[in-house]
């Protein structure tokens, strides 16, 4: 007993009921390797499930190949299988394997072949035959079994078909016999002297009958497909020397492979059929494959990796995702263009409508009031709408700067005389040093008269000049010296402020 056997209790073994097995077994985890010893190349699985028997229906151990998981007390905690436990470590790519059950008659003794995640493409002959599996598990690896034919017979007078009718067969190598209807075995027995030995339930071969079976060397060729009739089908020829076996059990007698199926679940194509065939089971696209094994001397491995059918959807979307990318903005860069011409052409449509139809005549200024005709200047540099200028002579009129030209805004216009409560108050219209702007600015006069104190009138009147100027935008600016008058613009009723206050110092 290994040092990390776990024990699990003793369990119905389940293998091969439909022939009435019955055997328990002792059940329990372990850890099962791969090679020899410990060397570099060994594969060890932890925590698998294992069975010890002692039966003599079984004369080889096995190893389980299914993907599903074991139930031993209920179906809610499986325990998982060597194949699951290969794929949820990510040691193999997926859920698949080959395998042949080698030849020792062959060349020098070719040895069997097992591959985890892929196949080995050296060890057959490929062909285009899929088969799918099947939903009972216990019998999945199921084929239509069509004809089997010989190229030789012992008899030569009875060359009646060795399957007189087609069959559904599972591919199983627990067991080396091929299982088949008693018709079928009768046609065997007809056409090569076989005799059924019912106490060891075999068909046994004297050295005569072998003898003159070696001498004949028939070849039978199974013809299969997915179904019982038509479709796509493969054939496996198997030598004589497949069916030359010895059981040691029996004083190594040597027998022929062929057993009686008393009902259509033991049809079974045993290991003698998987010496000469090539098995590959792909449980995750659930189908497999049947092929003529290859015998070949020296021939190198060609180990063939299977990826899961997930892994390769989602490196094939990879493109789609990008062709789909690319598609979308290409129609967003379309949309967009065909918008912008949308716009563009019903722009230009609309300036050569206004082009088209006549510019609405402007008011006349009124200048009963103040008879100063209104000046438009219009400057390219101005960052500001149009802004007119102040003619230099007549009234003036100054615009609140909050308001553009044209709103409506009241304007308050620069009076000829001061008014009376300022005249009262002793106040006086002296001269007004005005700062003017760098350049081509509007400059206010120099010298103003004084006003006479009772009457409040002025024999001069103040006048503006006007300097020529390529800015539209003018600016009146008073100097901030102390005691100076000052010209302001700033006014909490957003009215311009013309008028400067001093005391009377008289």
């Amino acid at each position: 007993m290994s040092n990390s056997w776990r024990g699990l209790g003793n369990y119905t073994l389940g293998v091969e009921k439909n022939f009435g097995f019955q055997d328990s077994a002792v059940y329990g985890l372990d850890t099962i390797a791969s090679g020899l010893g410990r060397s570099s190349g060994t594969l060890n699985l932890t925590s698998q499930v294992i069975a010890t028997i002692e039966t003599s229906n079984l004369y080889l151990g096995m190893l389980g190949l299914g993907h599903r998981g074991i139930n031993l007390t209920n179906f809610n905690n499986p325990l998982p299988s060597p194949l699951s436990s290969l794929k949820s470590r990510n040691l193999i790519p997926s859920l698949s394997w080959g395998y042949t059950a080698g030849a020792p008659y062959r060349l020098k003794g070719i040895f069997g072949s097992l591959t985890f995640g892929g196949f080995d493409a050296s060890r057959f002959n490929p062909n285009n035959v899929s088969f799918t599996i099947a939903e009972d598990p216990g019998r999945d690896l199921v084929v239509g079994l069509q004809s089997i034919n010989s190229s030789s017979r012992l008899n030569t007078g009875k060359w009646d078909p060795l399957l007189p009718s087609p069959i559904l067969t599972f591919i199983d190598s627990t067991l080396p016999y091929i299982y088949l209807p008693e018709d079928a075995c009768r046609s065997f027995e007809n056409a090569f002297d076989l005799v059924y030995n019912e106490r060891e339930k075999a068909y046994l071969v004297d050295s005569d009958l072998h003898r003159r079976l070696v001498a004949a060397d028939p070849k039978f060729t199974f013809t299969i497909g997915n179904s019982k009739t038509g479709g796509a089908t493969v054939d496996i020829v198997l030598p004589y020397a497949s069916f030359d076996l010895t059981a040691t059990a029996a004083n190594n007698s040597r027998y022929f492979p062929l057993a009686k199926a008393a009902n259509e679940s033991q049809y079974i194509l045993g290991r003698t059929f998987l010496q000469e065939a090539y098995l590959f089971t792909d449980y995750e696209r659930s189908n497999f494959s049947v092929s003529q094994a290859r015998f070949e001397d020296n021939s190198r491995k060609n180990i063939i990796a299977v990826t899961s059918p997930t892994e390769h959807r989602k490196r094939s979307n990879i493109p789609q995702m990008a062709g789909v990318a690319a598609g979308t903005a290409a129609i967003l860069l379309i949309l967009a263009f065909m918008i912008w011409m949308f716009r563009h052409r019903r722009g230009k449509a609309k300036l050569k409508k206004q082009a088209a139809s006549p510019t609405p005549s402007q008011p006349e200024p009124n200048h009963a009031a103040s008879e100063i005709p209104t000046l438009l200047e219009i400057d390219q540099n101005s960052m500001v709408g149009p802004i007119r200028e102040i003619e230099g002579r007549g009234r003036v009129e100054l615009q609140d700067e909050l308001s553009p030209t044209g709103s409506g805004i009241k304007f308050l216009e620069l009076a000829q005389a001061l008014p009376p409560e300022l005249c009262a108050s002793g106040h006086s219209l002296e001269k007004l040093p005005v700062r003017t702007e760098p350049r081509d600015a509007i400059s206010a006069p120099s010298v103003v008269s004084k006003t006479d104190h009772s009457s409040c009138t002025s024999s001069e009147v103040p006048t503006v000049e006007k300097h020529s100027s390529s800015r539209a935008k003018r600016e009146l600016s008073a100097t901030n010296e102390p005691g100076t008058p000052i010209l302001s613009r700033h006014s909490s009723s957003a009215l311009w402020e013309i008028y400067a206050l001093y005391q009377d110092s008289v």
